[in-house]
């Protein structure tokens, strides 16, 4: 647990697990506390509810579990693209802008942020016509912009980057690069930042606004879009055997831009766009059958949205900012678990493993 000490006007969190943002010290912008924690229905169900969290108008964002802390970056409001850094923090009920230092990335959105060890990596992501393809490095609030050896990605936003720890790399997947959606995947080696694009027989169609969600040594790719179609289908990425398989779906839904989290053996995968207008369904996905369950949700459901975020914490899920076609939303809400709690410690199964026969 974190703990809080205040000097002078200013607020500083103490985290021994969190040493990317700590110590997090910000006069930018006070954090923003309610009087009391918010109060629970009586349900034993898992519900809905809006946060006191404070405000901040997001849309294609990234928001990145740190020990205690949600790290927020980037993402745009109705006007203007970001390259500012906020942590809130679920334990005191806060939302904190942070000062950072270094070379600062510039304002950007649909980018990824994956969390390495004590640091924060950045590629791609970019504004209006601009596409980037720079790689940075966020540690201890000081960005340094790194040296990239190798088979360089083009510049892309809307891509998908996930961390796998065996093998001690970051693989990036598709995106798109203002002209075409793209559908090459990229190994990144963290020991020496050395790119190799990854060849296969088989790949999926390319796209963009997709989720990529790792467990174990399989990647889930959940919809997406390639710029003409919304895809409704879930391809999976074997890293050992460098292959994509397609499993066969009894229900589908087309999502683009949806947000995605793994909660134990399922995927929460929450609102998007389905081709025609913007929802706010939450999809459950089993990763042992690869089937979508449903499952009664009770409380204040969010309005219908993408470009949203969505992160796992305590065995809450936060909901951060999103876009509807015309509003850009600045309320967090939290999606308690309730009874499901426990989904989120189960681990050690195989993707599939339970897939029907057909």
């Amino acid at each position: 647990m974190p703990h809080r000490k205040h000097f002078g006007n200013s607020s500083v969190i103490s985290n021994p697990r969190n040493t990317i943002i700590a110590p997090v010290i910000s006069n930018l912008q006070s954090p923003i506390l309610p009087v009391s924690a918010p109060v629970r229905p009586p349900t034993t169900g898992a519900y809905w509810h809006k946060t006191p969290f404070g405000s901040l108008p997001r849309r294609a964002h990234s928001a990145t579990l740190v020990g205690d802390e949600i790290c927020i970056f980037g993402g745009c409001d109705r006007n203007s693209c970001f390259n500012t850094l906020f942590v809130l923090s679920p334990c005191f009920y806060s939302l904190t802008q942070l000062s950072t230092y270094g070379t600062r990335p510039p304002p950007l959105r649909a980018h990824t942020i994956t969390p390495y060890n004590d640091s924060l990596i950045l590629f791609g992501g970019g504004d209006g016509s601009n596409y980037h393809n720079a790689l940075y490095l966020l540690h201890h609030r000081v960005w340094k912009k790194i040296d990239q050896k190798g088979d360089i990605p083009s510049p892309r936003r809307a891509h998908t980057a996930v961390l796998h720890q065996p093998s001690n790399s970051l693989l990036l997947y598709g995106g798109g690069d203002g002209a075409r959606a793209l559908d090459d995947m990229y190994s990144l080696n963290l020991a020496s930042w050395t790119w190799s694009k990854l060849s296969q027989k088989t790949r999926p169609k390319s796209r963009g606004y997709h989720t990529a969600d790792l467990i174990g040594d399989k990647m889930v790719v959940t919809g997406g879009s390639d710029g003409v179609d919304c895809f409704d289908d879930i391809h999976i990425y074997d890293i050992k055997s460098n292959s994509w398989s397609l499993p066969p779906l009894s229900t589908k839904y087309k999502r683009l831009s949806h947000s995605s989290v793994r909660v134990g053996s399922y995927l929460f995968i929450f609102g998007g766009h389905n081709g025609y207008q913007y929802n706010s369904e939450l999809l459950l996905f089993n990763l042992v059958t690869l089937e979508y369950e449903t499952k009664k949700i009770y409380g204040s459901v969010p309005e219908p949205r993408g470009y949203a975020s969505l992160t796992l914490y305590n065995n809450t899920l936060y909901l951060i900012g999103g876009f509807d076609g015309s509003t850009v939303f600045d309320q967090i809400y939290a999606l308690e678990l309730g009874a499901s709690a426990y989904l989120s410690q189960i681990d050690g199964f195989q993707v599939g493993s339970g897939q029907r026969s057909i």
